[in-house]
């Protein structure tokens, strides 16, 4: 099956956050949109990666982008320390809680955030494998919280993807400029399934079965 153009990040986090794709499921938005329209480049063809428009994507996927805020300012980035105590408290600790970037943009290379990191990132990234074997993403953007069901998605002939978010509202980053996009998402792009909180009980408690159920429920 061919893989979805991945959606990202979040974050309520993500919207265009690689929720179908676990192979490239830390990737932000613009990093994300420029591999899905990369050529094959020879010693004889070489063709340029055309620039990621990022406003252009956005208001081409999201029935109302509701504001536009550069990480720099983002009054609800949070620290690495901050993000660690946040997935603990949530029972998400099977896998390292990741990074890439800090608050100005500047990439760090993969990171792991630790309860004593001090250095504020725009989005983290975790995995978790529920007993049901759902294998599952989990976004921070700013301090909102997704969660995307990577092998539901990507088995699925679902053209939009399904996100659970605690807001109808998903908060994306795009790393080229630095910047969060807070967005309501088409449905033909990510239905969004709006969960009180998102922890580790919430994931278990869903099957693939239910999933699907959840996904029509939102058409």
């Amino acid at each position: 099956m061919k893989k979805k153009q991945a959606i990202a990040v979040i974050l309520a986090a993500a919207l265009l956050t690689g929720c179908s794709d676990s192979d490239d499921s830390s990737d932000s938005v613009s990093s994300k949109a420029k591999r899905n329209s990369e050529t094959t480049s020879t010693e004889a063809f070489t063709e340029e990666v055309p620039e990621f428009d990022a406003d252009k994507y956005f208001e081409e996927n999201s029935e109302k982008i509701i504001a536009v805020e550069s990480a720099k300012t983002y009054s609800n980035v949070i620290s690495a320390g901050e993000a660690a105590d946040m997935m603990k408290d949530r029972g998400f600790t099977q896998n390292p809680l990741e990074f890439n970037f800090d608050s100005d943009g500047k990439y760090l290379g993969s990171s792991e955030a630790t309860e004593k990191s001090e250095v504020k990132s725009p989005y983290y990234k975790t995995t978790y494998f529920t007993e049901n074997e759902i294998l599952w993403t989990v976004y921070v953007a700013g301090n909102s919280v997704i969660a995307c069901p990577v092998s539901y998605n990507f088995g699925s002939e679902n053209k939009a993807e399904l996100i659970l978010s605690e807001s109808e509202q998903l908060v994306s980053y795009n790393d080229n400029e630095n910047k969060f996009y807070i967005t309501i998402p088409k449905k033909s792009f990510a239905r969004i399934a709006v969960v009180d909180r998102i922890d580790a009980g919430t994931l278990e408690s869903y099957t693939k079965e239910a999933l699907e159920k959840l996904w029509k429920s939102k058409d």
